[in-house]
């Protein structure tokens, strides 16, 4: 008697599951699947086909070339997503290198002195299984002007702290001869950094501001277990500036953690796997911090946060400009810049990430810094300025293919609006000249 048997079925084979992993190592299912069939051809003893001995004997690629990056999402992601209990459970710590400063620094003149965190930093790494163990590790970096963190995970086999080579790079994407260091992971938590508010700050009362400006939160913030940190620079501010970290119910990959940030009209660029998160309270030199004893941080009791629907993250990203931005009516030149950008009062919250955007742009498509720094003065206010010039001028400090452009800002103001502003500077880019031998 014969019986029609079925062999088991595989997890590559299970729509659901590689659904669940893929959403879980924020990669695309296509991806996935491929990392998911790479692991049973190894647990069966297979050949992995992907590694013929011509192939191996052939250069590896960049990692930005790859549509796979198999040291990125083939091992780490993978591993990730099949033991998502390792992936937020721990908090990642970086210390910089001796000398550095993570934090400002402020003089009795007046003088603020800005910091660079430098790319290689030694890892430590905490438990941060509950709110009570996040919230106590943060607090004692309130204290540690040498340390932040980061929302991704170091691999299993970069050095952390007391090993050899234990200074490493800021790294997650691999190149060859250099593997990446750190991973996007899921979190329990989500810093959302709040630097461009209008909730009146009053260093007297500095409590008293921020809790007043936490009641004009969306209702799933309010109810949600957080903690405020105010920013080193909010002595110096008219209005609420800081960090509110708050508990998810679930973890919450970057991917998300991005789009929260915008729809909650934070910066989106602290949710980053390597992108560093400072918490540290400022230098004083010859002074006295006029918010001494007061920088310890505001917690909101609550429970675990939950998402906003879908619905409403994908009405964000999807919002259209501003009613006086009318593709029809966008003036030439730098006039139709501003006409674009629309009200500056329409992106509070977003306008300095606005500019670093604008600022890239820019850059790409062949503008001067000066003029860059024109339309930003007649954008924003004089006492607005700070930091958005500086972000959108930063972009002449690094090559034009290293600066975000289109993308970056359609993630802020949605895409809709980035289309507007995209077409009113290409409309408005300076000529190309050209002479024998190459552009001028």
């Amino acid at each position: 008697m014969t019986h029609n048997t079925r062999p088991p079925r595989r997890d590559s084979d299970d729509p659901d599951f590689v659904a669940i992993m893929a959403r879980i190592a924020d990669v695309d299912v296509r991806t996935m699947r491929r990392a998911i069939r790479r692991r049973e051809r190894a647990e069966a003893g297979a050949t992995d086909p992907a590694r013929t001995p011509e192939k191996a004997a052939a250069p590896e690629l960049s990692a930005r070339s790859r549509c796979d990056e198999p040291e990125r999402i083939d091992v780490t992601n993978l591993n990730v997503a099949l033991n998502p209990d390792a992936s937020h459970d721990s908090l990642t710590i970086l210390q910089a290198q001796p000398g550095r400063f993570l934090t400002k620094r402020f003089r009795a003149d007046g003088t603020k002195l800005d910091f660079k965190a430098g790319r290689a930093m030694r890892i430590e790494e905490t438990p941060a299984r509950t709110w009570a163990e996040l919230l106590d590790a943060l607090t004692v970096l309130v204290d540690c002007p040498d340390m932040c963190i980061v929302r991704g995970a170091a691999v299993a086999d970069c050095p952390r702290s007391g090993d050899p080579g234990e200074w490493v790079y800021r790294r997650c994407r691999s190149k060859p001869g250099e593997p990446a260091n750190f991973v996007s992971v899921p979190r329990h938590w989500v810093v959302y950094d709040f630097d461009d508010t209008t909730a009146p700050f009053d260093n007297a009362r500095p409590e008293a501001s921020i809790r007043s400006w936490h009641t004009t939160l969306a209702p799933e913030l309010r109810a949600a277990c957080s903690a405020f940190f105010p920013s080193s620079s909010a002595h110096r501010s008219a209005c609420v500036r800081g960090k509110l970290v708050v508990w998810y119910k679930a973890p919450i990959n970057e991917k998300r953690a991005r789009a929260l940030a915008v729809h909650y009209r934070a910066d989106p660029s602290v949710a980053g796997a390597v992108q560093p998160n400072y918490f540290a309270a400022p230098i004083f030199e010859g002074c006295t911090d006029p918010l001494q004893g007061k920088r310890t941080p505001i917690v909101f009791e609550g429970k675990p946060a939950t998402q906003p629907s879908p619905a409403a993250l994908k009405a964000t990203r999807m919002r259209p400009p501003p009613a006086a931005v009318r593709l029809g009516e966008i003036p030439p030149g730098d006039a139709g810049i501003l006409a674009a950008l629309g009200d500056h009062e329409d992106l509070r919250g977003h306008r300095f990430h606005v500019l670093g955007k604008l600022g890239g742009l820019m850059r790409k498509l062949g503008f001067a810094r000066a003029t860059c720094e024109g339309v930003v003065r007649d954008w924003i206010p004089e006492h607005d300025l700070e930091p958005g010039l500086d972000w959108a001028l930063g972009a002449w400090d690094r090559e034009p293919e290293e600066v975000s452009g289109f993308d970056g800002l359609a993630e802020i103001v949605g895409k809709p609006h980035a289309e507007a502003i995209f077409d009113a500077v290409d409309a408005a880019r300076p000529p190309t000249r050209f002479r024998f031998g190459g552009a001028q």
